[in-house]
């Protein structure tokens, strides 16, 4: 990244190094410094819809209909939240402000679609790794923004805050980083994977570790296809670890006692609805139920 910082009087000129580093500086802020996320999207937005103004034909017409179906995906939040408040006759701007950040992040992947930057995809990447980094020196260096126990940030909850460090994480583990050795990459990313889950553990967040376990699983089954051996060997490893964790994780293992105790109750008694496993499990089905009327 330090070329991008070198040529800062080209930015204007060529605004795919700008964007490449927005990119990589939301990722790696996203935990740690409120609004940087939302100020990086407002930036991007603008620089590119100053290029798709300039050049309007070249990023509308004649694309296929899969772009206009990602467009209107991406626009369905905004949409979705417009019509339900025409629906109730009253219309409250503030609702729509979170829905709105779809109609900045449309802008963007119109213009991406374009004008992607080679960089793009190892800037994302890099810069998730550097917001895991982040994250966990935040923990140790600011440990009285813990709600009691459990790790948390200023502005990000014991529940947001593994989750969206397991994000992060994906998205570093199945980046591309063609200018680093092999064996520093896979250093880089046993790093970030420990880190991760040392955020998870500290936040006592069973769903974090639900979403960690099928992040470790799905790199795993991705990353070594070419071999069943070393998918097994490496299954074998990531239960070893599940169970090591429980034996010698107080925290872990209470946790994970106390959502079975809470599901059990729900399954066989019927009840646990006290519990937030029991909670969960009701709103499944009060799920299932609107689906199957509606």
């Amino acid at each position: 990244m330090a070329e991008y910082f070198r040529n800062l009087h080209t930015f204007w000129y060529d605004p795919s190094k700008l964007i490449v580093i927005l990119v990589f500086s939301a990722a790696a802020m996203l935990l740690v410094v409120k609004g940087w996320a939302n100020i990086s999207l407002f930036l991007l937005f603008f620089i590119c819809f100053w290029q798709i103004l300039k050049q309007p034909r070249t990023f509308f017409i004649n694309r296929n209909s899969q772009f206009w179906v990602m467009v209107f995906c991406m626009l369905t939040p905004f949409i979705a939240e417009l019509i339900a408040q025409m629906g109730r006759g009253q219309l409250i701007l503030s609702s729509l402000d979170g829905p709105s950040r779809a109609i900045l992040a449309t802008g963007v992947f119109i213009y991406l679609s374009k004008r992607s930057p080679p960089q793009l995809v190892t800037a994302l990447g890099m810069g998730s790794g550097l917001g895991v980094l982040m994250v966990f020196f935040y923990l140790k260096l600011f440990p009285e923004f813990y709600w009691g126990n459990r790790a948390a940030t200023h502005f990000v909850d014991p529940i947001t805050l593994p989750c969206f460090t397991f994000a992060l994480l994906g998205l570093f583990l199945f980046g591309n980083y063609p200018k680093m050795s092999k064996n520093a990459v896979v250093g880089l990313k046993l790093l970030a994977l420990v880190l991760s889950t040392y955020v998870a553990l500290e936040s006592l967040s069973r769903s974090s570790w639900i979403a960690g376990t099928g992040l470790f699983l799905s790199y795993i089954l991705y990353s070594l296809r070419e071999s069943r051996l070393k998918q097994l060997v490496s299954l074998l490893i990531l239960a070893a670890s599940v169970i090591g964790i429980f034996y010698f994780s107080d925290d872990f293992r209470d946790r994970v006692q106390e959502g079975y105790a809470g599901l059990m109750l729900f399954l066989v008694d019927g009840g646990g609805q006290s519990s937030s496993v029991g909670q969960r499990m009701v709103l499944i089905l009060i799920d299932f139920e609107l689906i199957k009327n509606s």
